[in-house]
């Protein structure tokens, strides 16, 4: 063969191999539509296709809309993704785009959140941030005592603050994490005291061996002998008041090697069979609770060994739910609430005899908590708004009239006008979010939001926020405040010195219908 007609092969099949690889994705999402799915191992939905409609904004927003759709439904994109992940992850020991760090022995580290943030001494909490939380823990306390309940705080250590020598290099942590900052501040202001959770589960780790740790090295949480530890602490935390209780016995257990291999990121990385891991569970933990069980959406009610035993309310993130069945086997009446938010409605219908809040230590770092109301003091809703009207000019001011309006439905809420007001609809399953086009923010400067809102039940506003440190909407950045029942005002401060726009409202959590009458923004003076 000549070279001309060499040449002339090469350019043939450097063209049929072009083309196929264009026309492959097109054909894989006729073949494979189930594929879209896989976007869920990011723990979202897939973008719908967009609408397009009458109104400039629609047509404004269409390209970034059909972008988005498109890069969810490209064919093949599951399988580019896990060849992405394999190549980064197992050969360069790097992350694949996911919010994580692949450390030493392959450990892997989440960084979504703030995870390292809050733990490696990256990050300070401000002074308003420490003092919302001395007041809302100190709140909380007060509150269980005026019911006769005992109240214990322990946070979650995340898996970096136990085990910082697996980290890559150039992450070791730089001084102290925000749960220290709170301790410090808490040691020189007020006799409440956290749990400390992190000697136990030093000391668990003290005892691993082989493939046997005390967290996951693929995951986010402690594994079952870690577990183990933490609801040891805590049962001896609540024994100062009722000495009669105590842990369960490390005899009464039986352990074996989990065939799930438990809490790991591979599937998410796309590496299920590539990456694996194995850790002992309690034989107890795999079975249902033993005791009669009674469920309502995220509350779990069960009835322990023994009605002379003291009763429990547990208000917990995903590190509480292997820990509750070892808590059930403790106490005469357990009540297990998966939210980290204090609920004090639900404190006073329960009335245990002990109150635990069990989150991770992020949510220091990433929520502004607000106190229950003093009856004999002015409270934190009234100091939030002598501080909003010492602060500089408006920044966002909506206007309900305004065409276009600067408020639209997220996921699915609907917003309609009526008699001044904008109605937000949200029917269950949906977030209940609007979203603000709020103007660009200063840097160095936090903000405080003054909302008029109407409810026909007593609810909790939420106002969600971008950072320049996490670009992302998520539970994490947050700024709440408790709404009753009928037409309110509230204020909010966004306690972030690096805000991005947009801004993101939830009236209230409840499916149903909100008022929103008025949402003013300033600017805190500096």
């Amino acid at each position: 063969m000549t070279t001309g007609g060499r040449r002339g092969v090469f350019d043939t099949a450097c063209i049929v191999l072009f083309a196929a690889a264009l026309l492959a994705p097109a054909v894989d999402s006729l073949l494979r539509p189930e594929a879209r799915r896989d976007v869920e191992l990011e723990a979202r939905l897939p973008e719908p296709f967009p609408t397009l409609g009458p109104a400039l904004d629609s047509v404004r927003a269409f390209p970034r809309a059909f972008e988005a759709w498109y890069g969810d439904a490209l064919g093949l994109r599951d399988v580019l993704l896990h060849w992405n992940s394999r190549l980064r992850v197992l050969h360069f020991r790097a992350s694949p785009g996911e919010p994580l760090l692949v450390g030493r022995d392959g450990w892997i580290f989440p960084t979504l959140l703030g995870i390292l943030d809050a733990s490696q001494g990256r990050a300070e909490l401000t002074r308003a941030r420490l003092e919302a939380w001395r007041k809302a823990l100190e709140s909380r306390r007060a509150f269980c005592a005026s019911l006769g309940a005992e109240y214990i705080v322990a946070l979650a250590p995340e898996k970096n603050s136990i085990y910082p020598e697996r980290l890559p290099a150039g992450h070791e942590p730089i001084g102290p994490g925000v749960q220290d900052q709170l301790v410090a501040w808490l040691a020189e202001r007020s006799d409440l005291r956290l749990v400390d959770l992190r000697p136990a589960l030093r000391a668990e780790k003290d005892r691993d061996h082989d493939r046997d740790f005390a967290y996951y090295p693929l995951g986010t949480h402690w594994t079952d002998r870690g577990g183990y530890a933490v609801h040891r602490v805590l049962v001896d935390a609540a024994r100062a008041r009722f000495p009669d209780l105590a842990p369960v016995p490390i005899e009464r257990l039986c352990w074996e090697f989990d065939p799930a291999e438990g809490d790991t990121w591979a599937h998410r990385l796309r590496l299920s069979g590539l990456l694996r891991q194995e850790a002992r569970v309690l034989d107890v933990l795999q079975r249902d609770f033993a005791e009669p069980v009674e469920r309502e959406g995220d509350v779990v009610r069960v009835a322990g060994p023994g009605a002379d035993r003291p009763s429990l309310l547990v208000f917990h993130d995903s590190f509480g739910e292997r820990v509750r069945k070892l808590f059930a086997l403790c106490f005469g009446r357990a009540t297990f609430v998966f939210d980290p938010h204090f609920d004090a409605a639900r404190v006073r219908a329960e009335q245990p005899d002990v109150v635990i809040e069990l989150f991770a230590e992020r949510r220091l770092l990433l929520e502004l908590p607000f106190a229950l109301p003093d009856p004999g003091g002015a409270g934190v809703e009234d100091a939030l708004s002598r501080e909003f009207e010492r602060s500089a000019g408006a920044h966002f001011v909506l206007d309900v009239a305004r065409e276009p309006l600067a408020v639209r439905g997220v996921d699915g809420t609907r917003v309609t006008r009526e008699e001044g007001a904008l109605v937000l609809e949200h029917s269950a399953g949906a977030a209940g979010l609007v979203e603000l086009d709020v103007p660009a923010f200063p840097s160095g400067r936090v903000a405080l939001a003054r909302i008029e809102v109407e409810s026909s039940h007593p609810d909790r506003l939420d106002v969600l926020y971008r950072t320049s440190r996490l670009p992302r909407f998520h539970r994490g950045q947050i700024a709440s405040a408790p709404v009753p029942t009928g037409r309110s005002l509230v204020h909010v401060k966004l306690d972030a010195e690096d805000l991005l726009g947009p801004l993101r409202l939830r009236c209230g959590a409840t499916p149903g219908r909100y008022k929103l009458r008025s949402f003013e923004l300033r600017l805190a003076l500096p």
